[in-house]
C-alpha cells in the first residue's frame, strides 16, 4: 500500500489494490466490512469449487469411471456452471484491483492473479461453447479440448483464502505498533535505573564472608613504635 493515499472510508488503494489500513486503533473498533465480504466469498467459493475437484480427480482415477457416468459434453457445461460464481463472482474484487494496477502502472500480485484466472476461464469457456475453433493440436486422443475451471477456481479460492487470514491478522499487527508508537513516543513504562541482581540462595557469591575484627584505634600508633624499638 502507498502511504500517500488517505481515504476517509475502508476500501483499496487505487495505485496498488490492497486494502486500506485504519491510521488510528481504536479499542470498540466495529467489524471489518471487508473481512466479512471476503469470508462469505470463500466460503461460498469453496463450497462449489470441491465438486469441480471432483472432475479432476475423477480422471486421475483407473479407468476414469466419472467418465461413463456423465458424458464429457455435460460434465464440461456442469464445470462452467460450476466455476463462473467462483471466478467472476468471489474473485471479482481480484479483477478490480488488477485492473487498477494496471491502468496506474502499478502492478501487483492482483494484477498476475486476474491474468491468470481470466485466461484459464476465458479459455475453457471456448473450449465449452465453441471447441471446433481449436485446431487438432489442442485436442486430446478422444477429441476433447482440455479444461482448465477447476484451476482458475482453485487459485480464486486460495487467494481468498490469504485474504481472510491477512484480515483477520491486521488487528493484531496493529495493536502491537500502537504500543510501540506510544512506548516511542512516552518511553518505557518503568524509568531506568541499576537493579540488583539476584543470586541463587546457596551459591559462591551469594555466602557471606566472616566478620572481620575490629581493629584498635591506636594500632598505627603501635606498630610505629614497634618499628622504632627494633631499628634501636
Amino acid at each position: 500500500m502507498h502511504p500517500q493515499i488517505v481515504r476517509d472510508d475502508p476500501g483499496s488503494c487505487p495505485i496498488c489494490g490492497t486494502a486500506l489500513e485504519p491510521m488510528t486503533v481504536t479499542a470498540d473498533e466495529a467489524p471489518d466490512p471487508e473481512l466479512i465480504d471476503m469470508t462469505r466469498r470463500f466460503w461460498i467459493g469453496l463450497a462449489l469449487t470441491l465438486p469441480l475437484q471432483a472432475f479432476m480427480v475423477g480422471d486421475m482415477l483407473p479407468g476414469e469411471p466419472l467418465r461413463h457416468l456423465i458424458p464429457s459434453r455435460v460434465a464440461a457445461w456442469l464445470q462452467l456452471v460450476l466455476a463462473t460464481p467462483v471466478v467472476l463472482w468471489a474473485g471479482w474484487p481480484f479483477f478490480v484491483r488488477g485492473w487498477a494496477s494496471i491502468v496506474n502502472r502499478s502492478l501487483s500480485m492482483f494484477t498476475l492473479i486476474a491474468l491468470g484466472t481470466g485466461t484459464a476461464y476465458l479459455y475453457s469457456v471456448v473450449g465449452t461453447v465453441a471447441r471446433h475453433v481449436f485446431p487438432d493440436s489442442f485436442r486430446t486422443h478422444g477429441g476433447e479440448v482440455g479444461l482448465y475451471f477447476e484451476a482458475a477456481a482453485v487459485i480464486t479460492v486460495l487467494v481468498l483464502l490469504g485474504q481472510v487470514l491477512e484480515l483477520r491478522a491486521e488487528p493484531d499487527q496493529q495493536c502491537n505498533q500502537g504500543a510501540l508508537d506510544a512506548r516511542a513516543t512516552n518511553g518505557p513504562p518503568h524509568p531506568p535505573g541499576r537493579h540488583r541482581r539476584r543470586r541463587a540462595v546457596g551459591s559462591r557469591s551469594s555466602r557471606r564472608s566472616p566478620p572481620r575484627p575490629p581493629r584498635r584505634a591506636d594500632s598505627g600508633r603501635w606498630r610505629r613504635a614497634r618499628r622504632n624499638q627494633r631499628g634501636r
